[in-house]
């Protein structure tokens, strides 16, 4: 990931980061840890009232897209987590 802070009038900064994580594969949990460290680094400036802009390449579908996938390409596709805040399953 590569973060740049851009200065902001009122003497903060702007954190822009930029993200390539690994593609899903079957028996890694290689993106799953890149997810979190990505997520504690948002948790960090979210704490710190550090306003932030993220883009890249997620690897992963938007949410509600796994549903619209045909089944041979939904069997290439990460099984279902369950979201650690409040227990739903996620595609």
């Amino acid at each position: 990931m590569l973060a740049s802070y851009l200065p902001l009038r009122d003497g903060g900064s702007l954190a822009v980061l930029n993200t390539h994580l690994a593609p899903f594969v079957p028996g890694s949990d290689i993106q799953r840890q890149q997810v979190r460290q990505l997520g504690a680094l948002l948790d960090k400036l979210e704490s710190q009232g550090t306003p932030w802009l993220i883009g890249g390449d997620f690897n992963l579908l938007p949410l509600g897209q796994y549903r619209r996938l045909t089944p041979s390409s939904a069997s290439t596709m990460a099984p279902t987590a369950t979201c650690t805040c409040c227990g739903t399953s996620i595609r």
